[in-house]
């Protein structure tokens, strides 16, 4: 019902009521005026009523209003007489009648009109006017992405509230791609090369108010990009933002058609606006093109076809050049952009070439999740007073949960270190409160998470009410139903939905043998009205999507797991793993894969041999894949290395699945073995050196550490000639580089004296163990030099040249690595990225107190540490020899992809030892490519930034030879900044 024609008539009636004399009896009788009225044409009160459906206000027409010549009442005091009573109340009762009737009434006349419409072959109502289009439009916009869906409350599972109340301010950190000269973009650009990190409506206000008209959002699956687009539209809706924008808003993944140009993009662009109301102007989007825009594109990778979205992606730069007042905005998953990505079996650049700022989405710290779990209770759980106590006691566990600074038993500290990539995640997190605040405890990886909680809504949660709200299905027959109805939604190459029809279809085909007389469209009204698993984002085609497309995948993934048993079906899943859609899909088969198939698995991979094709992206992505992996039989996975041979191309294969599953077990029994002088002295030899490479060279038996080395100054493995291995680092290699003279930067004569270099940058393994010592850990470290000490020693050296920066207990901060928790760099083997040169130097101040102690010595000062960060002229001496363009011998040539991680070929970090090909002759890895390494010395005279050297896996292959330098403020903690330490001759 429409309460305004009642609000106004009512209105009249009041003023009527009071003009005149006040209400009595004896005003009943008051002779009433007369009226003159015209023939009104019926005709165009229906034309009124269908043009002016929905409006907020009645524009009055002249032509068609009546015309009244009303007689003034004979003391003159006003226009209209006084009421009595009797009138007054037939008034009212006129009014609520009229409320009552006039939204039927109006809808039935609208209906008729449309219909006659069609009949005379007219397609469409009459269209609004354009103001009034854009009106409507954004109260469309405020509609649909007003509210959010926060998942938990008992009776109403994805319960909408105000997306203001529920939003959590995420931390975006970018990159500046563009050549914005203004002020504010200089200052863009600065505050992105020390790493400042913004919100996202100052990033907005940012970007948006100097040139730049291009704004790029990546995130993993779950970090909250569409919400993230929810909250900005409506801070421009609300005008918010710093300049005054119109908003428009596009879901790529609900597209059939996917726009391959310009024009075909605006006229999507009016076409997803006219799926939600009919009658919007043609001309509208192109109106609002003509002003200042923000146009949000959500989902990139949402567009399955890669060359679809490659087409896209050059449609967007033609848009950008022609609508000079369209600020764009698109997000996408990490896995769905970039250079040469792979759908099924096409390969194509997935990049807009746009000047540009491409910014990340961070995972949630602790105070955001803090944040996150008071919104949720304080939304969805504190309305139930009963339980108060409970709750209240069950947040404080999960907060404990949550917190990094509360110490817990090793168990527990490996299961949140697993699990703490996934907290970082607004969706997942939100899955973990909804089943610890239900069931009152954690979950060890993503795959039980996921299963929980499809449990919980799909069957669990409608018994809550002492089973009044039976489920259509128990949960084991949803499995059954919707895991091979996911698959084939998966493999489907156009788009992520699906028609009511086929759905339809699937459904009956799988819900048959289970003898249910629930129908396919009820329990798939089910899936969209109670458990919210699925949405119909387009009703007039009724076509159906997950909600979420992550379960899509998990269950995807489920059916994957159950099919892989047939040589069919593992052939065909051999093309998945090279296939940038079926990551996700993939990381989940792994996290849920149990000992059995994943033998059949591994066997099938060494004898398909599709690995061979791999390039290093692929390669990098599997391995990374199997960090989830759970259920293993070390022996069949040892018994292969040995069989295949330590050295060979599948040797080197197990050797990365191995490192990938980090299992403390399996690195046990190739010690065993070891020890029984079971394998030959060359595949010994080179077992033992990777196990001291990667970090275990604990578990090597003791005859094995002393006929590798022998111990020096009761710290150092060392061996004779040019090789020594540091103890504290987890026997870290350090190759000798002998000294010389050579024209550094090609001009001036350098000399350098003999150098100990790390093999490898430093590793995020090796630098979590100092994080740990620096919060308390490791016992044994402990004794030889308390926290306590080293602390006071570390601040007294930092103050030397930090000056007035602030330093807190435990050393600079923050020292842990920026992303610790982003699954793109922090594998173990991964060099550590997201540090400062502070948080390196105190890296280095750790290993000379420590060198000291084992020298009986008194722990050295900053100006002589053993342990530092090279000078410039020292890294290029270790980097080319004096003579090299790049680090790997001449006959080389230039960097290909075998020699070097440059250019976003991957984006990410690879595996320090990833490139052996493009090592130094004496054995350096990494010294081009994959991380910029931060300097000992400043960049210049003004000692305001610190110099890099190297490249870095982002940057092209110009920036890998050994004489390119650059420099960044010493408080960046950029994801491709990371460093190597030298220690100086052992003999001086």
């Amino acid at each position: 019902m429409n309460y305004r024609y009642f609000g106004v008539f009512f209105l009249l009636v009041l003023t009527a009521s009071f003009s005149g004399q006040s209400l009595s009896p004896d005003s009943a009788a008051t002779k009433k005026p007369t009226y003159q009225t015209t023939d009104v044409d019926s005709s165009s009160i229906v034309n009124e009523i269908v043009e002016n459906a929905n409006d907020s206000s009645r524009e009055a027409s002249s032509s068609s209003s009546p015309v009244t010549d009303r007689a003034a009442p004979p003391d003159g005091t006003g226009v209209w007489p006084s009421l009595g009573w009797a009138e007054f109340y037939m008034a009212l009762i006129t009014a609520l009648t009229m409320a009552i009737l006039i939204t039927p009434v109006r809808t039935w006349i609208a209906e008729k009109v449309k219909q006659q419409m069609e009949v005379s072959g007219r397609s469409r109502l009459k269209p609004v006017s354009l103001r009034k289009s854009k009106r409507e439009y954004r109260k469309l916009l405020q509609n649909r992405l007003g509210k959010i869906g926060l998942m938990g409350h008992r009776d109403q599972i994805n319960r909408q509230v105000e997306l203001e109340r529920a939003f959590i301010n995420l931390r975006l950190s970018y990159e500046v791609h563009s050549t914005d000269e203004t002020s504010l973009g200089k200052e863009l650009r600065r505050d992105s090369l020390i790493g400042e990190e913004q919100d996202p409506l100052s990033l907005i206000n940012k970007v948006f108010d100097g040139q730049n008209r291009m704004l790029l959002i990546k995130g993993h699956p779950g970090s909250g990009k569409s919400t993230l687009m929810k909250f900005i539209v409506m801070q421009v809706l609300y005008r918010r933002t710093r300049r005054r924008y119109q908003p428009i808003f596009m879901r790529l993944r609900e597209l059939e058609d996917i726009p391959a140009d310009a024009n075909a993009l605006i006229a999507a662009l009016q076409a997803w606006a006219n799926a939600a109301r009919a009658d919007f102007h043609p001309d509208l989007i192109q109106s609002l093109l003509r002003d200042s825009c923000i146009i949000v594109f959500d989902g990139l990778d949402e567009i399955p076809d890669v060359n679809q979205r490659a087409a896209f992606c050059q449609a967007l730069a033609a848009f950008h050049d022609g609508y000079p007042l369209a600020c764009l905005i698109v997000t996408t998953r990490y896995e769905g952009y970039g250079k040469n990505r792979t759908v099924d079996g096409v390969e194509a650049d997935i990049r807009i070439d746009l000047p540009k700022v491409e910014a990340d989405i961070q995972s949630l710290n602790y105070a955001q999740q803090k944040e996150f779990l008071d919104t949720w209770y304080n939304i969805l759980v504190r309305a139930d007073l009963a339980e108060v106590t409970e709750i209240e006691e069950r947040k404080k566990q999960l907060l404990n949960y949550l917190n990094p600074d509360i110490q817990y038993d090793e168990q527990t500290i490996v299961q949140r270190r697993q699990m703490s990539t996934l907290l970082g995640s607004p969706l997942l997190l939100n899955i973990l409160i909804l089943l610890w605040h239900n069931q009152g405890y954690s979950f060890p990886n993503r795959g039980e998470m996921y299963s929980s909680f499809l449990s919980y809504i799909l069957y669990n949660r409608e018994l809550v009410k002492g089973g009044q709200l039976r489920p259509p299905l128990t949960f084991q027959d949803s499995c059954r139903v919707l895991e091979p109805l996911a698959l084939d939604m998966q493999k489907n190459e156009k788009q992520d939905f699906a028609t009511a029809q086929w759905i339809y279809g699937r459904l009956g085909e799988y819900m048959q043998p289970l003898r249910n007389q629930v129908t396919p469209a009820v329990y798939c009204r089910f899936l969209v009205e109670r458990a919210h698993l699925l949405e119909c984002p387009d009703e007039a085609r009724l076509t159906y999507m997950f909600r979420h497309r992550t379960f899509m995948e998990y269950l995807a993934a489920r059916e994957l797991i159950r099919l892989c048993r047939s040589e069919a079906d593992r052939m065909r899943m051999m093309t998945y793993l090279a296939d940038d859609r079926w990551e996700t899909v993939l990381r989940f088969f792994f996290s849920q894969i149990e000992d059995q198939p994943f033998r059949e698995f591994l066997d099938y991979l060494l004898q398909d041999g599709c690995w061979k094709a791999w390039d290093k992206r692929q390669l990098q992505i599997f391995f990374g894949m199997l960090e989830e992996v759970r259920f293993v039989d070390g022996e069949h996975l040892v018994s292969k290395l040995i069989t295949v041979g330590t050295e060979s191309a599948q040797g080197a294969l197990l050797r990365g699945i191995m490192q990938a599953l980090n299992r403390k077990q399996d690195f046990e029994l190739l010690s065993h073995l070891l020890a029984e002088d079971a394998l030959s002295a060359d595949e010994s030899v080179s077992l033992a050196n990777w196990m001291l490479d990667i970090g275990h060279g604990r578990l090597l038996p003791e005859a094995w550490r002393q006929r590798f080395a022998v111990v020096q100054n009761g710290l150092e493995v060392a061996a004779s000639g040019r090789v020594f291995r540091n103890i504290i680092e987890d026997f870290a290699e350090y190759i000798l580089i002998p000294g010389g003279t050579y024209r550094y930067q090609g001009s001036v004569e350098k000399t350098i004296p003999d150098l100990w270099f790390a093999k490898y940058p430093v590793t995020n393994r090796r630098y979590r163990k100092f994080i740990e010592y620096m919060q308390g850990g490791l016992v044994e470290l402990q004794e030889i030099l308390p926290i306590s000490v080293f602390v006071a020693h570390l601040q007294n050296q930092i103050a030397l040249f930090v000056g007035e920066r602030a330093v807190e207990t435990g050393g600079i901060t923050p020292l842990p690595g920026k992303y610790d928790d982003d699954q793109r760099f922090n594998s173990e083997q991964q060099p550590v990225v997201g540090v400062d040169w502070f948080a390196a130097t105190a890296y280095c101040i750790w290993l000379s107190a420590f060198d000291a102690v084992g020298n009986g010595v008194d722990l050295p000062p900053v100006n002589n540490m053993p342990y530092r960060l090279p000078e410039e002229e020292e890294w290029e001496w270790g980097s080319s020899g004096g003579t090299r363009q790049y680090p790997w011998a001449a006959e080389l040539g230039p960097p290909t992809d075998q020699l070097a991680n440059y250019g976003e070929m991957i984006d990410a970090t690879t595996s320090v030892d990833s490139y052996p090909q493009g090592a130094t002759p004496e054995g350096l890895m990494d010294m081009a490519g994959n991380v910029w390494e931060w300097q000992g010395n400043w960049f210049d005279r003004e000692k305001s930034s610190r110099s890099l050297r190297g490249g870095s896996w982002m940057y092209s292959s110009g920036n890998l030879r050994c004489s390119v330098r650059i420099d960044r403020h010493p408080g960046l903690r950029g994801h491709d900044l990371g460093f190597r330490v030298l220690r100086r001759s052992i003999t001086t």
